[in-house]
């Protein structure tokens, strides 16, 4: 033991008097991270960082080796306990198979978790240089990792430079222990490609900086940000011209490609690739999500804003016509449109279409067949679609296309086109309406029990006890002669 110690300590004098720090790199300040990080955060850095050193995008190689290292020891819930206890010295033990606890040092991780200088993992001068296994030694947790394999599995699962050409026939040679630089190996520093993923003729618009959508879009846009060497950014594409054709019509899907437009990825903050935002009156939101077809398209839809009144009594919508309906902020064209659905959700064609006609229009719903509201436009199906000029109930256009609830915004979009100043108010006659007044002269009887309720509730006439049919008609009468009597 005493020989040990002292060969240590002569090691680490050694070590000192060449101006080496001793206690190694902290892995945690090499990612940028507090020693509480999660594993998002730890992967988050980790993908900033190699982008930004990787050795051919012109990045320093100790430096990436550094990063990969750091990243392999605190991505590892395992290693990162043993890193914590024993430094890194115990978790190069584990990975040979031995018990970090046996060696004379053990415990020391916060004093000297580099090891000593010359030997493996050694705070030796200058940058620490890593040696990355292949594969695992001695029965243990396994090896420390090629650097080039852990930013490979992050981007995309494969070389993102591999078959550009050079670097030994186009891709990294394994037999020579990996990369030059990194115990030989063969691959060179190559040109990059900067093509956009994205043809003219796709469905998906490449953006650039002086066409990017801000403050004053008219559509919601769903962007992607990439670089066109990224594996995970190829593997994405056909996924995101589908969704470009999907989403036609409801939300407008672009791409950014960041070789060539540095500036604006870096005012949108990117880190890694492909990062995924919407963007709706100037304000970006990042999605966090699954890349898959099915997740994509949800998030986004439901991303679409909704200016939209729900109408649910008379009261809520006597406010409507006389507010928003004549309010200059909200319908400078002079009209409101309401949608009578069949539904309980807002249909995505809606929100587009309050989105897109904001300010011009004013917009509401009435969901789940509102019979008692639609009593009132003399409307009997749903679901149904009116204009209503001026917040007058008998001054309406209603829109003679089909209706539903899955239908596409862009035939909705040009008809209101024909309101714009008022046009097709001017051009529409007034029609009194009927279904919600009490008439004394009419047959009750003959009228089913949902359109009796709807006039009860139309009306706010009580009927607590009503179950039959007759119940309702009776209630009906009893509130027309009441009303006979109060003039």
């Amino acid at each position: 033991m005493r020989l040990v110690l002292l060969f240590a300590f002569a090691l680490l004098a050694g070590g000192v008097a060449r101006g080496v720090d001793a206690a190694g790199k902290d892995l945690y300040k090499v990612l940028g991270i507090d020693r509480g990080a999660d594993d998002r955060t730890v992967k988050k850095m980790y993908r900033k960082l190699a982008l930004e050193h990787h050795p051919d995008k012109g990045g320093d190689q100790d430096k990436f080796a550094e990063i990969s290292h750091a990243y392999d020891v605190l991505s590892d819930p395992e290693k990162r306990k043993i890193y914590d206890d024993y430094g890194e010295d115990g978790v190069r033990q584990a990975e040979a198979g031995q018990d970090p606890r046996a060696n004379p040092f053990a415990g020391m991780g916060g004093g000297f978790p580099g090891g000593f200088g010359g030997f493996p993992g050694g705070g030796g001068g200058g940058r620490q240089q890593f040696t990355f296994q292949f594969n695992s030694g001695g029965g243990g947790m396994g090896g420390a990792r090629d650097p080039f394999d852990i930013f490979n599995q992050m981007f995309g699962g494969e070389d993102p430079f591999a078959g550009m050409g050079g670097g030994g026939g186009g891709g990294r040679r394994r037999a020579g222990g990996g990369r030059q630089g990194f115990g030989g190996g063969g691959h060179q520093q190559q040109e990059q490609p900067k093509d956009n993923l994205y043809g003219k003729d796709s469905a998906v618009k490449n953006l650039r900086r002086n066409k990017f959508p801000g403050t004053d879009a008219k559509h919601v846009w769903l962007v992607e940000f990439y670089a066109p060497w990224c594996g995970h950014c190829r593997q994405l594409k056909p996924t995101w011209e589908r969704l470009a054709q999907e989403l036609k019509g409801f939300v407008k899907v672009g791409a950014v490609n960041c070789e060539k437009e540095k500036g604006l990825c870096g005012m949108e903050s990117v880190g890694s690739y492909p990062t995924i935002k919407v963007k709706k009156g100037g304000v970006s939101t990042a999605y966090e999500g699954e890349r898959d077809l099915a997740s994509l398209k949800q998030w986004a839809l439901e991303q679409l804003p909704a200016s939209i009144a729900n109408l649910r009594k008379p009261e809520s919508l006597d406010k409507f016509l006389a507010g928003d309906c004549v309010n200059a902020k909200y319908a400078k064209d002079g009209a409101c449109v309401i949608l009578f659905s069949d539904q309980v959700e807002t249909p995505a064609w809606l929100k587009v279409a309050s989105y897109t006609a904001k300010g011009r229009v004013a917009f509401a719903e009435a969901r789940a067949r509102n019979e008692a509201l639609a009593l009132r436009f003399d409307l009997g199906q749903f679901p149904a679609l009116i204009a209503v000029c001026g917040g007058d109930a008998d001054h309406t256009v209603a829109y003679t296309g089909e209706v539903s609830h899955g239908m596409l915004p862009d035939k909705v979009l040009a008809w209101l086109d024909a309101f714009k100043d008022g046009a097709a108010c001017r051009g529409a006659k007034r029609n009194p309406k009927s279904g919600a007044k009490l008439d004394p002269g009419a047959d009750y009887g003959k009228m089913k029990v949902s359109k009796l309720r709807a006039i009860l509730s139309a009306h706010d006439i009580p009927c607590k006890l009503c179950a039959e049919k007759s119940d309702f008609v009776r209630a009906i009468r009893e509130a027309i002669a009441a009303k006979a009597g109060e003039l």
